[in-house]
Formats: structure tokens, sequence, C-alpha cells
């Protein structure tokens, strides 16, 4: 117990007399790393190799959490520092991860993102296009790239492009995935203006060409409105 207070990692071996099992237990319990009978104190040796061992792997996996907890940590501070939303997601699909630019554009908190909540910032209209585009990339372990609204904090739908990528270990296991959110409202509006440009300037076009090519211009009228009609969507 002292020696956990002082956060000192020394082996220890306990002796126990064979007459007291509770002893005995209450001893491994206290964080001894063997036991060895008085009556079986010939066996030190081995007991003490016994200790070693799980002393030095003991060692190794303090170390090797030490060492993921600080990978982690360095990935955590430059997630938040990205200047797009990321997020990760489980070998069940579920959301584990989020940095601070998702929670800042959702107005919402990390707990209100994890496990299946992330799905409340998407549009209903976009949310079961959404859903079945991940689970068929899911299924196939493949990469995937999807389009569709999220709430912003200020109750805004904006357009996002969404791309995620399959995550595997070194023994080729799958990990889950990592992907990003980019808010891409004013290029997709942007596409749009072109869009309806060109759908306008076509429209003029024939407009034009029916008018002069034809000879009749109270005929010409009718079908030169219902070319216009279609391009602006108006009556």
């Amino acid at each position: 117990k002292i020696l956990h207070e002082l956060h000192l990692h020394i082996p220890v071996i306990a002796l126990a007399e064979p007459t007291r099992p509770d002893m005995a237990a209450n001893i491994i319990k206290a964080g001894a790393e063997d036991l060895l009978l008085k009556s079986n104190v010939h066996n030190l040796a081995v007991a003490f190799k016994r200790t070693w061992e799980k002393s030095t792997a003991r060692k190794l996996q303090v170390a090797n959490i030490e060492r993921l907890q600080k990978s982690e940590e360095r990935f955590r501070k430059m997630a938040d520092q990205a200047p797009f939303m990321l997020w990760m997601a489980d070998t069940t699909g579920k959301c584990s991860f989020v940095n601070q630019r998702w929670i800042e554009f959702t107005g919402r908190t990390l707990h209100q993102a994890l496990d299946d909540s992330w799905i409340h910032v998407i549009h209903p209209e976009d949310l079961t296009h959404c859903l079945n585009s991940f689970r068929a990339a899911e299924q196939a372990r493949d990469e995937f790239t999807i389009e569709y609204r999220m709430r912003r904090a200020d109750g805004e739908y904006r357009w996002v492009l969404d791309t995620g990528a399959p995550q595997f270990d070194d023994q080729g296991h799958f990990m889950g995935y990592i992907g990003s959110s980019l808010d891409i409202t004013d290029r997709t509006r942007w596409e749009e203006g072109l869009r309806l440009r060109d759908k306008l300037l076509d429209a003029v076009a024939r407009a034009t060409n029916l008018l002069l090519s034809s000879p009749y211009y109270q005929k010409t009228i009718p079908p030169i409105l219902a070319i216009l009609s279609e391009a602006t969507d108006a009556d």
C-alpha cells in the first residue's frame, strides 16, 4: 500500500503461512507480484523469476498505455486545430469522436455527438440517403463521399461534403472510420447559379431563334413564352 501511494513500482514477493489462505488472498489483492508459502521458501529463485517477468511485462504495458495516451492527446490537439470538421466512428458505425470545429459548427456538445446522436443535425430529407450511403460503404469497408445538409448552430441548414475512409490496424483488422465534413454551401450556390445562367441563356437562344426563323409573329409568342416559363420556373 505504501509503495502504491508513493507511486513506486517495486516488485514484491509476499511470504505467507500455509494455514492462512485468507491472508494470502489479501496479499495478492494488495498488489504483490507473487506469493510464496513459507514452507516453499526454497523456491525463492523460481518466485523471483516469475516476479521479474510479471514486473517487466507490466512495465511494458504501462509504457504502451502511456505512449498511446500521448499519441491520442497529440491527435486530439491537431484535430481541434484543423480548419474543418473531423469525426471518427468505431467498428459498429457509432460516432466515437468529433473535433472542436464540429462542436462549434453544430452548437452541440461532444456527448451529444457520440453514438448515433449526430444524426439530429442532418436535414430530415437527406437522412435516409446519408445513412444508406454510409452503411453501404461500411459493409464494403470502402471510402465514401456524401453531400447533405447539416444544421448549423444558428439553425440554418448548410450543404456539407462528407468524406470518410476506413481504418485498419497492422494485422488488417477493421478499426472504424475517420472522416471530414466541409461546408460547401457557397460553392453549391455558385454552381447552382451557373446552371441557372446556362439554362436561361439556352432558353433565350432558343426563343430568339424561334422568333427570327418564323414569319408568323403572333404564332411564335406562345411557344416562346413556354420556353421562358420552363427556364425560369414561372407561370
